[in-house]
């Protein structure tokens, strides 16, 4: 925006001018993830000039904007992200690592009334597929609620980062 100052007195009038240009920071960055314990998984930002991701526990750079996580725990990553104006924005990436191998769990075995529905729960992972799935409220969540009609054998397949394994629950 242009803003324009005119000055009148007796003898004379002058105009000046100033230009106000407003801007903002447009960050990009990596969605949250996830890595198998000894993994390590980049992470990137863009959107700005310079870049400064805390903490810097596990990283190989904080200045960068592609720095490397070597993370041995669930870690949630800032990235503070200046434009070439001097604005500053944030984000956050969750960085959640697995230090196994998913699946081998036989969970113990639930009672329901008939007519009823009760919640279902897998391990930590980052994709779960239940079968049978006709009787489930959305089949690849990691709590889906249950309605059966009868006993069943529900058998879930829990993927993460380290690979993927099976649990079951009647």
């Amino acid at each position: 925006t242009t803003y324009f100052l005119t000055d009148f007195n007796q003898c004379d009038s002058q105009t000046l001018s100033v230009v106000v240009e407003v801007s903002q920071v447009n960050i990009n960055v990596t969605g949250d993830t996830s890595l198998c314990l000894g993994q390590s998984v980049q992470l990137f930002a863009e959107g700005g000039v310079s870049y400064e991701w805390s903490p810097a526990t596990f990283l190989n750079s904080t200045s960068s904007a592609t720095p490397t996580t070597t993370a041995q725990t669930s870690t949630e990553y800032t990235v503070i992200v200046t434009n070439q104006y001097g604005c500053v924005d944030n984000a956050i990436v969750d960085v959640d690592v697995f230090d196994e191998q998913p699946g081998g769990q036989v969970y113990p075995r639930l009672s329901l009334c008939e007519g009823s529905q009760l919640f279902l729960d897998a391990q930590n992972g980052t994709a779960w597929n239940w079968f049978p799935s006709s009787s489930l409220s959305s089949p690849s969540i990691q709590n889906p609620i249950a309605s059966p009609d009868d006993t069943t054998l529900y058998v879930v397949e829990i993927t993460n980062s380290c690979g993927s394994g099976f649990d079951s629950v009647i």
